[in-house]
């Protein structure tokens, strides 16, 4: 029988008990407390301290934890094999290790561990390239070519070492040429009929200062980039060797039409080698991997052309019966490459002047597809534009390290 007497005896024991086990854990972490020493090294130090290749030192953003080293143009330094330098705290370890050849054509993640503590960086090495939009009016925001403009606005977002001159400050040589890997000259002529009085770039191939300028720096070597009406200045330039290999093909109108929204999508086609690096990257067609959108449906188009033609009106008609002997005609007496033609082939949209002779490489571009600006306001989702672009002005600039 359990009486009021045993449960107080029981309750007291469990008091004891917790007493006891209280006072013990007590103790216990206080001796843990007073006799713990940790032996990891916490303090070291893991930041980098200098970066640098060829006598240049990187840009540390201890923030992100990335390194970024640009080399000035000129130095051909290749990207694939350099030999870095880089000074490290005492003690700190880094993988992967620093050797005489590395590769840096892509960013390199860096660990440095030092004691029982790590930090990763990420270094990026690049080349500073200095490219120039060449233009008419005084700066960007004078340009009333809205197509103009909008292809100038796109180019300096991208490259930010990139710089606009305007025409008067080549003829004066306020600005010297020299100093660009490449140039590009767009003009669309918006205002201008397509024939013949685009084609004329009326205030530039007329105008024996720029002209003598742009020829100087591509015969000694300078690249560059035109593109629609602008191309017609290959002949003024020496690149083709008569006046008559000058872009043949010109129509369009100075507004849209304003059905054209609704004339479904335009594309070219690539014509060139496929391994070309200025084919890569391209938004090609699921049903016809040859071909890419350039103007997708719903863009504005006033059909702007200033192209190559080889139709039997043409001079090149004399190459041959089809369009493949006429195509191969045409790069024989332009001493060039036909890359992007039109969907059968007969337009020509884009050639190639590899480098020869001291002379720079061009490249030109015409197409009534090759639009910056819709009347619309429809964004062109396509990329292709830009894409193509870009990888010309990469092509270019490649071929300024050669």
């Amino acid at each position: 029988m359990v009486t009021v007497k045993h449960l107080k005896e029981i309750e007291m024991k469990k008091y004891l008990i917790y007493i006891i086990l209280i006072t013990f854990s007590a103790g216990l972490f206080s001796s843990c407390e007073e006799d713990y020493t940790s032996s990891l090294n916490l303090d070291a130090d893991v930041k980098i301290q200098s970066f640098s290749v060829a006598g240049t030192e990187g840009e540390i953003d201890e923030a992100n934890k990335t390194v970024t080293v640009t080399i000035e143009s000129g130095s051909n330094i290749d990207l694939s094999n350099i030999s870095p330098e880089i000074v490290l705290p005492a003690g700190a370890v880094i993988t992967p290790a620093i050797t005489s050849s590395m590769d840096f054509t892509n960013p390199v993640e860096f660990t440095i561990v030092n004691g029982d503590i790590y930090c990763q960086y990420t270094v990026t090495v690049s080349e500073k390239f200095y490219f120039a939009f060449l233009g008419e009016p005084a700066n960007v925001s004078a340009m009333t070519i809205l197509d103009d403009q909008k292809a100038a606005e796109w180019f300096l977002k991208k490259y930010p070492s990139a710089e606009y001159v305007s025409f008067s400050q080549v003829a004066d040589g306020t600005v010297d040429l020299s100093k660009y890997n490449a140039v590009w000259y767009h003009s669309d002529q918006g205002t201008r009929p397509c024939w013949p009085d685009a084609q004329m770039l009326y205030g530039v191939a007329d105008n024996s200062a720029i002209v003598s300028k742009l020829k100087t720096y591509y015969e000694n070597g300078g690249n560059i980039l035109l593109t629609n009406f602008a191309g017609s200045l290959v002949d003024e330039l020496g690149i083709v060797s008569e006046a008559k290999y000058a872009p043949n093909n010109a129509f369009g109108d100075i507004e849209a039409n304003p059905d054209s929204y609704n004339w479904g999508d335009w594309d070219l086609r690539w014509y060139g080698n496929p391994e070309n690096p200025i084919a890569q990257g391209l938004n090609y067609k699921s049903d016809d991997p040859t071909k890419f959108i350039m103007l997708p449906n719903g863009v504005a188009r006033r059909n702007r052309t200033n192209q190559y033609n080889v139709d039997d009106w043409t001079d090149y008609a004399v190459g041959g019966s089809t369009i493949e002997e006429r195509v191969a005609y045409f790069e024989t007496v332009n001493n060039c490459e036909v890359l992007v033609s039109n969907w059968n082939g007969m337009e020509i949209n884009l050639v190639l002047w590899d480098k020869h002779d001291g002379k720079g490489a061009a490249i030109f571009i015409g197409s009534g597809t090759y639009d910056w600006y819709a009347e619309n306001d429809v964004e062109n989702t396509a990329g292709n534009r830009e894409k193509l672009t870009s990888n010309c002005i990469a092509y270019l600039l490649a071929k300024s390290k050669e």
